[in-house]
């Protein structure tokens, strides 16, 4: 209802993979859910027992190799997600602000919108301030975009 509610709006979702009793048949519901949801990104964790808890108690019965192949295959999902998010919003401007670091990759200014899309952009103004950017390109990772003239 969110979704339907507000189109622009990012939701995210923990998942969890490989807790003891988890068989393919569960793994594939998990995976098909979380396809069909409205969410926009994923934090994908596999299992780790925590001393004390009852959970620790349970036998692991998946090995450390097939976590790992669903971690993959979850976080492929949440990049691909991700990237359909941003892809939405090319040739919008976005309302960022702007942060006091410079992507290493990129060599430009990095900004946070108030849904979640981390942008990279040219700014030679200072941090701790909102600016107007036109989104140009996108990939899971962010956006691209250049700083327009303040509306």
């Amino acid at each position: 209802r969110a979704a339907a509610a507000m189109p622009d709006c990012a939701i995210g979702a923990d998942v969890m993979v490989g807790f003891p009793g988890e068989g393919e048949r569960e793994f594939e519901q998990t995976y098909a859910l979380l396809a069909a949801l409205p969410v926009t990104y994923l934090h994908v964790f596999g299992f780790s027992p925590r001393p004390g808890t009852p959970a620790a108690r349970l036998p692991a019965d998946l090995p450390p190799a097939t976590v790992r192949a669903r971690v993959r295959l979850l976080t492929g999902l949440g990049a691909a997600k991700r990237r359909a998010f941003h892809q939405r919003h090319v040739g919008a401007v976005l309302d960022i602000l702007v942060e006091d670091r410079i992507d290493t990759r990129t060599g430009l200014r990095t900004g946070l919108s108030s849904n979640y899309i981390r942008a990279l952009f040219n700014s030679a103004g200072a941090a701790n301030r909102i600016v107007p950017v036109r989104v140009t390109a996108a990939a899971a990772r962010a956006v691209q975009g250049e700083e327009e003239a303040h509306r």
